[in-house]
């Protein structure tokens, strides 16, 4: 029997290039409200289709079509149809600055079809500044009248009293962790309802890791240490949260324009969610990533990067129990005496504490803290 995705995705093949109300394949296939909704917010999540809602005198009603599909719009020129999408998001969001990095994702991700290019997302900013609809919080800079636009320009609707954006990222508190916990390890979980619940943390990648993720898996471990949860609870909740950081990653348009960085765990270490997250962290800013992955001997680690194309510029290994500290500083003297200084190397993880700051020369940047990373990743970004 087909499914409810399955269902729809064949509706929207038998009516490529129209936009099709919701209602009208709840109708067709006698599918109740839940069941629809929950289908086409995972079908969104995954880029298979577009969603977006109407408004009519007699209220709302929502869209869909196949990502990539070119939908003719006879009521609204798409450069006005592109204004307004910009202008409503920014409308949303009207008490903090959006980056035009958070922008491209965004519309990469959800409303804009594949033709959408950044040049268009561009000039549809330089329209509404022009137009006195939003302004730039960060020193633009023009070349032959167009405006040049980086990542980390940030913009807000003109007069805006903006909120720090320090003050958004509140990490999840003690309730808020073990409800996800309890719901992560359930047989119950669906991933979309996960996302949903998650949502105030997947503004930008930074809150999504430092607010949510590393909270989250610290009380995991703590947990665990306690036997408060079993050794299958932990591993299901960690292969769920890496099927979501790896669904997140895999919508980072990476490039190679800084380098390649290769991560890999100490050997031994079987706990690899800490490199997932600097695997988002350094391709949302154009580094290229090699992610071992699984633990390897380091003489493998070593071999294999003798071998590949490129000589990284870094290479992060992570250790998250304190019984491979031992391990870590043999793998450290190592990689140096290999390599010497031609690759700069990073150690981090919670199975570092603040005593062990002094005890790794060999590492030229050694992260314990948040402060450590987001000095790191500064540094990185130049």
């Amino acid at each position: 029997m087909e499914s409810s995705k399955d269902l729809i995705i064949k509706h929207l093949k038998a009516h490529r290039g129209k936009e099709i109300p919701v209602s009208e394949i709840s109708e067709a296939y006698k599918l109740k409200p839940t069941t629809i909704s929950n289908a086409i917010k995972e079908l969104n999540y995954k880029g298979e289709i577009v969603i977006e809602r109407r408004q009519l005198n007699r209220g709302r009603y929502t869209v869909i079509w196949l990502s990539g599909d070119s939908i003719q719009y006879p009521y609204v020129h798409e450069k006005e149809r592109m204004d307004l999408r910009l202008h409503n998001y920014f409308k949303e969001n009207e008490d903090r600055e959006i980056s035009f990095r958070e922008l491209t994702q965004y519309f990469d991700n959800n409303l804009i079809e594949s033709r959408l290019t950044e040049i268009s997302l561009k000039e549809a900013l330089e329209r509404l500044i022009e137009k006195k609809k939003l302004e730039s919080r960060t020193e633009l800079h023009f070349e032959e009248d167009h405006m040049i636009v980086e990542p980390d320009d940030t913009f807000a609707i003109t007069g805006a009293k903006v909120i720090p954006e320090t003050q958004f990222a509140i990490p999840c508190d003690t309730t808020q962790i073990h409800e996800l916990i309890e719901y992560l390890k359930s047989t119950e979980f669906e991933f979309v309802s996960f996302i949903e619940m998650i949502s105030p943390f997947l503004k930008n990648n930074q809150t999504f890791i430092s607010c949510l993720i590393t909270p989250l898996m610290i009380e995991v471990g703590e947990l665990w240490a306690q036997t408060r949860i079993s050794t299958a609870d932990e591993h299901v909740i960690s292969n769920r949260i890496e099927k979501l950081i790896t669904d997140r990653t895999n919508r980072v348009r990476s490039s190679n324009r800084r380098g390649t960085i290769i991560l890999t765990p100490v050997e031994g270490e079987e706990h690899v969610i800490g490199l997932q997250c600097l695997e988002l962290i350094f391709s949302e800013i154009g580094y290229k990533i090699i992610n071992i992955g699984r633990p390897l001997p380091i003489r493998s680690v070593i071999q294999y990067i003798k071998e590949i194309d490129e000589m990284p510029l870094w290479l992060f290994m992570s250790i998250t129990l304190r019984t491979y500290i031992g391990t870590l500083q043999r793998n450290l003297e190592s990689l140096k005496n290999t390599f010497n200084d031609d690759i700069k190397i990073a150690i981090g993880g919670q199975g570092l504490i603040e005593k062990n700051r002094n005890e790794f020369p060999e590492a030229d940047s050694i992260i314990i803290n948040e402060q450590d990373l987001l000095k790191l990743i500064e540094e990185m970004s130049k």
